[in-house]
């Protein structure tokens, strides 16, 4: 779990140190390692210390530096925030979507909600609920209430647990369906739902 000093000039240096490491990865590879995942804690620690336009500089420089990045679920998440924050209310709804796609306990952990485990398949830890027991909670106490409204109205829309049911529905499917055409479909299809590559209607 990320241990998150309490003052914010320890924040600051925390993501100073990040962003030399990250850099000196690059000098010396040409190209970033970072095993430990640092790429996805300088947005949520710049919105900790309330720069939001270091946040997005963050979210701008590791779409350029990792274009075929699955992301993680709380970095996805605290993107959607970030985005929420910077007024782009249409980015920052389908990184929430994003956000629910790549686990689909966060979001309901996040506005208070009670979701049981679910019987799908996840290719990941980071698909599991056991994933939010390694999420900082000042991560999620970031979140104002006029926020976390504006989430749970989102996230209940129609539209939304409409693809949120489908999804969990060929997880279910995956369970079972043995290596052939049927489980490749599927399969494209969920990977298009995590991409938000599907019809808005």
């Amino acid at each position: 779990m990320l241990n998150i000093p309490t003052d914010p000039k320890k924040i600051k240096a925390q993501l100073r140190r990040y962003e030399r490491a990250l850099k000196k990865e690059m000098d010396e590879y040409g190209c970033y390692n970072d095993g430990t995942g640092k790429r996805y804690f300088l947005g949520p620690l710049y919105l900790l210390v309330g720069d939001i336009d270091g946040a997005m500089n963050a979210y701008k420089w590791f779409e350029e530096s990792f274009p075929d990045d699955s992301g993680q679920p709380i970095h996805f998440l605290s993107w959607s925030l970030a985005l929420y924050r910077a007024g782009d209310l249409k980015t920052a709804q389908k990184k929430l979507l994003q956000t629910m796609f790549s686990n689909l306990y966060l979001i309901p952990h996040l506005l208070g909600y009670d979701q049981g485990i679910l019987d799908v398949e996840h290719s990941s830890n980071w698909e599991s609920k056991d994933y939010l027991n390694f999420i900082p909670v000042e991560f999620l106490e970031l979140w104002s209430k006029d926020e976390l409204k504006w989430a749970k109205k989102v996230y209940g829309d129609p539209k939304t647990q409409k693809l949120r049911d489908r999804y969990i529905a060929i997880q279910k499917l995956l369970i079972d369906e043995s290596p052939g055409p049927i489980r490749s479909q599927l399969v494209k299809e969920t990977s298009r739902m995590e991409n938000l590559d599907f019809e808005e209607s």
